[in-house]
């Protein structure tokens, strides 16, 4: 009635040249328990730990020489339930909590002949958590709907430093929160919802909808994903993004089950889209 899992990654990746490098790579853990309660109930219990680190540094022996470096590392513990209620209704449920360690960055001269001192962003304190419920329900022979329901909450935590804006967006003042203080909480209602017709027993039809929110943003220069993206928690100035998609697809098996296709169309609908502005430096 039980198992368990262990596992883990080790990864870094280098670029450099004569005038620039940047390293990046994560390093995760995973400790998994699987536990059979009855036929028709069982469970996973997951503890995760992830550490993901990016650098930029500039090669010593120059006046601007220097080294960024920054990382987003999680701690969390998840239970996901399946409930096989009858043949026709699967139900599953579960919950999760993760802190999130964030340093934005990290910025020091490197060298005897550079002109740079070190300058540090302060650290981001960050608790995520969520609940959820949903159903695999059978009606009929060609009908399937999937249903469910999440709320997800986040909880920004000291220590840490907010800062003041004014209308031009001008640092005016700052409020600092001692370490274990919660000062803002986001939370939000996540439904989903899916349809499956099934034509034949070669070819189905699918739609689907679904709200999501994602708290941890990430700033690009570019379209091209590097190290220089930069993490940040949601925050009493930044808001949670938040997607609405609405999907619809064909699917047709051919050659006896051996060839699958598909054609499908979504659309998507994004609030608090986080991005650099013009000029930004």
């Amino acid at each position: 009635n039980n198992q368990v899992f262990l596992s883990g990654y080790f990864g870094r990746d280098i670029f450099k040249n004569d005038f620039a490098g940047m390293r990046w790579g994560n390093e995760t853990g995973t400790f998994r328990w699987n536990h059979l309660f009855t036929k028709k109930l069982f469970a996973n219990f997951s503890f995760i730990y992830t550490n993901y680190r990016y650098a930029l540094t500039m090669p010593g022996g120059v006046n601007n020489s220097f080294e960024w470096t920054s990382n987003l590392r999680d701690m969390g513990v998840k239970g996901d339930f399946s409930y096989y209620f009858n043949p026709k209704n699967t139900i599953r449920f579960g919950a999760t909590v993760v802190y999130h360690k964030l340093t934005p960055g990290i910025a020091r001269g490197i060298g005897e002949q550079t002109v740079f001192t070190e300058v540090r962003v302060p650290d981001n304190h960050a608790v995520e958590s969520g609940v959820y419920a949903s159903n695999e329900q059978r009606l009929g022979d060609r009908f399937m709907v999937k249903y469910g329901l999440r709320f997800s909450l986040f909880q920004n935590m000291g220590p840490g430093t907010v800062f003041h804006y004014d209308s031009a967006r001008v640092a005016t003042d700052s409020t600092v929160y001692a370490a274990g203080k919660f000062y803002n909480t986001y939370g939000g209602i996540e439904p989903r919802l899916g349809v499956l017709y099934e034509i034949n027993g070669k070819s189905s039809v699918k739609a689907s909808y679904a709200r999501t929110f994602q708290y941890l943003q990430l700033a690009q220069n570019s379209t091209v994903g590097t190290p220089l993206d930069i993490w940040f928690p949601s925050g009493p100035n930044v808001k949670p993004q938040v997607a609405d998609q609405v999907a619809l697809g064909y699917f047709r098996n051919l050659r006896r089950n051996t060839i699958e296709t598909s054609v499908e169309v979504y659309y998507k609908g994004m609030q608090h889209v986080i991005d650099f502005r013009d000029y930004a430096r």
